[in-house]
């Protein structure tokens, strides 16, 4: 009696140190340094590191959950990376100068914090769980060789960086949410952007993009900007009511249309070097800009009928007369509707250029700082010369004395 009792006793506490020790085993970083590592613990609560050295094909079965991060950077010579088990990753998936790497297949990922997947240059496969990534906060794809990113099946990020990815030309998304920021820039050619769920952002940067279709956007906390996309045609963005700094268009040379039926307020508006861009019209609600306004290009239009009050500047200036118009931002100055400096100019050679309207600006009328035009122009010219004639004069004058 009394040995079966000592026998169960022992019996328990081999068993209670059984758990103990896997608990111990999984709350401390493991270290991968072989391509097939045994992993026995369902929960990983610290974090998974690759050794740079492993090679080949990585498989990391086991775990169905890594707390912390799952790192594997400087693993030169390693080919694929698979695992049919792990669900969620708390941390960092950090995937970094992988010069081999071609798959990433992570068929029961579901959630996972950060996603990093930097310098992967012959990555092309890239799989997570049987409807992709639902849940991620920050997200950086940066020189692969991925041109599909369908595995990305979020609904919110705080973050979200695509850059560099030559073979990637469309990304459609369910993305509801931007809470920080979304940056697609200089992937490849002809980039077509999806986004029909898109409501709210904060900060949007978009270059080398044809197209950006966001029909459901209302609100941009931060700014919006176009800078340097050569095939961009046309944006509409028809729900947005509020841009709380920035809308930005410069150096997109087909651009022809811009259309913000509903925006009522922005914090500033830039519309530059845009070449091909005829009219600004597309901002027929727009009241408030609580910073300044910058028009320079080709157009020979500009109508912004609803404005009521510019907390800075205003900078108007066309290679093309539009003298007719500039009444209208003259008349605005002496309203103080613009609070800040005004000047409207015609037939301003280098006006796509930025900076100095250079010598061929013409006035724009009367009233504003700096619609002097060439009388500004002339009379600068005129001081320079007197100062070089009274120059020649005085050195005459001490010529004599000797």
């Amino acid at each position: 009696m009394h040995s079966s009792k000592l026998f169960s006793a022992v019996l328990a506490a081999g068993a209670a140190s059984v758990v103990s020790a896997a608990s111990n085993a999984c709350s401390k970083d493991i270290k991968v340094t072989t391509p097939n590592p045994v992993i026995s613990c369902e929960v990983v609560d610290a974090n998974v590191i690759v050794d740079e050295s492993v090679a080949g094909d990585l498989l990391l079965n086991g775990p169905k959950q890594i707390t912390g991060d799952l790192i594997i950077n400087n693993a030169t010579q390693l080919i694929s990376i698979q695992s049919s088990t792990i669900t969620s990753i708390g941390g960092n998936f950090e995937l970094d100068s992988l010069e081999l790497l071609s798959t990433v297949n992570m068929q029961a990922l579901k959630t996972l914090n950060k996603l990093n997947m930097v310098k992967l240059p012959q990555l092309n496969t890239l799989i997570f769980g049987t409807s992709g990534v639902t849940k991620a906060n920050d997200i950086q794809v940066t020189d692969t060789f991925l041109s599909d990113l369908s595995g990305l099946n979020i609904n919110s990020v705080d973050s979200l960086t695509i850059t560099n990815n030559n073979k990637l030309t469309s990304f459609n998304s369910d993305l509801v949410n931007i809470t920080t920021l979304l940056s697609v820039t200089s992937n490849g050619n002809n980039m077509e952007i999806n986004m029909t769920k898109l409501q709210t952002a904060a900060e949007i940067q978009l270059s080398n993009v044809k197209s950006f279709v966001v029909p459901s956007l209302k609100t941009i906390t931060q700014s919006l900007k176009f800078d340097t996309n050569p095939q961009l045609v046309t944006f509409s963005a028809k729900n947005i009511t509020t841009i709380g700094d920035s809308v930005t268009f410069i150096n997109n040379n087909k651009l022809t249309n811009v259309s913000f039926p509903l925006l009522t307020s922005v914090g500033d508006l830039t519309i530059q070097n845009n070449t091909a861009l005829g009219a600004v019209e597309g901002f027929p609600k727009l009241q408030t800009v609580s910073g300044g306004v910058i028009l320079r290009g080709n157009f020979d239009s500009v109508e912004l009928p609803s404005l009521k009050d510019v907390k800075g500047g205003v900078t108007v200036f066309s290679t093309t007369d539009i003298s007719a118009f500039c009444g209208f931002f003259n008349d605005a100055k002496s309203k103080k509707i613009i609070q800040g400096q005004e000047s409207c100019k015609s037939n301003v050679k280098t006006a796509n250029e930025g900076g100095s309207d250079g010598d061929s600006s013409t006035s724009s009328g009367k009233g504003s700082s700096g619609s002097s035009g060439n009388n500004t122009d002339n009379a600068v010219a005129a001081l320079n010369v007197n100062n070089v004639l009274l120059g020649v004069s005085v050195i005459a004058g001490m010529a004599q004395l000797w």
